[in-house]
Formats: C-alpha cells, sequence, structure tokens
C-alpha cells in the first residue's frame, strides 16, 4: 500500500486550493451595437438572431419609398419658394415704377413696402438655403438604404420594438458579438 497525499496537503495551505473557484463570463472580443435611424423606416430584415454573419453582409434595409416622398416635397417646397422670391422682387419692380409717379407726399408708403419686400426676400432666401441643405442630407441618406454588418459575428440580439435601458439609452436595434473569421 502507498500513501498518497494531495498538493495542498504538502504544501500546507489547506482546502484553500480546492475550494476556489472563480466565477466569471467569456465574453467576445468586441461586439457591434446598430442603431436604428429614426427618420426612416426598416422594411426588411435579412438575418436573425443566432445566425452568422460576415462583415459587409446585409443586416437590413430601411424603406425608402417615405425617403422619396421626403425628397420630392423638399424640391416642390424649395421651388416654390424660389418662385415667391421672384414674384417679390416683381412686385419691388412695380411699386418703384409707381413711386416715381406719386407726389413726394407719397413716396414714402411705397419705400416703405419696398423694404419689407426685401427682407421678405432675404428671409425666403435663408429659409430656402436651410431646405437645400435638408434636401443635400436626404439624398445622401437615400442611397444609405442597405445596412451591412461592420464585423463578422454572430448576431445576439434583435430589438424590433425599440426601448431604452436603465439610463434612458435607447437600446440597440442589433446587436452582433464578434466570433472571428466565418465561413
Amino acid at each position: 500500500a502507498v500513501s498518497v497525499q494531495s498538493v495542498s496537503m504538502i504544501t500546507g495551505v489547506g482546502s484553500v486550493g480546492l475550494a476556489d473557484r472563480y466565477a466569471g463570463l467569456v465574453v467576445a472580443g468586441s461586439t457591434e451595437e446598430i442603431q436604428v435611424d429614426q427618420s426612416m423606416t426598416v422594411s426588411e430584415i435579412y438575418v436573425e438572431v443566432g445566425q452568422d454573419v460576415v462583415a459587409g453582409e446585409v443586416l437590413f434595409i430601411y424603406d425608402n419609398e417615405a425617403l422619396t416622398l421626403t425628397i420630392e416635397q423638399l424640391k416642390l417646397e424649395i421651388e416654390g419658394m424660389k418662385n415667391s422670391v421672384e414674384t417679390y422682387k416683381q412686385q419691388i419692380k412695380d411699386l418703384e415704377t409707381e413711386r416715381s409717379r406719386v407726389p413726394d407726399s407719397q413716396k414714402f408708403q411705397y419705400t416703405l413696402e419696398i423694404q419689407t419686400l426685401e427682407a421678405t426676400i432675404r428671409e425666403t432666401e435663408y429659409n430656402i438655403g436651410i431646405k437645400e441643405k435638408e434636401l443635400a442630407r436626404q439624398e445622401a441618406m437615400s442611397g444609405e438604404t442597405k445596412v451591412k454588418a461592420g464585423i463578422t459575428g454572430r448576431v445576439t440580439a434583435i430589438n424590433k420594438d425599440g426601448g431604452y435601458d436603465n439610463y434612458g439609452n435607447p437600446l440597440p436595434f442589433m446587436t452582433i458579438m464578434e466570433t472571428g473569421n466565418l465561413r
């Protein structure tokens, strides 16, 4: 018969070496949290939870119809404002012609109307600039209707209903956990 001793008894640490266990969680190197553009609507989702995806793979697409309507509406608004500016300019020309025909005592009223129209033109031109910037932003977004995976990994969550975390931040629409090179 041979006597066998454990390592803990030989080193004199007793049962410490046997009882210590550390709880932990193995996580991926990185995750990608994808937020939905609140001004757009998701029309179709191409992946599901648990599915492996490769970087560059299309995850979902936005509804382009609403965006197209918004672009067309902005174009019409800009065109309408430009037409208004031309109308105001013609009114100013007409008022200047009339002002030259009236006695000096009535010219002040025409000058006041002309200045009011000039201020309206400047305000409208400023608003045209704002609308044109919005149009450019919307047109740039129209080419970005496909949302693709930025990393290779596994889809761990799809949050179709939105919502917020405990800190009031919007929950990500989709989460992908990196798993390395798949496929």
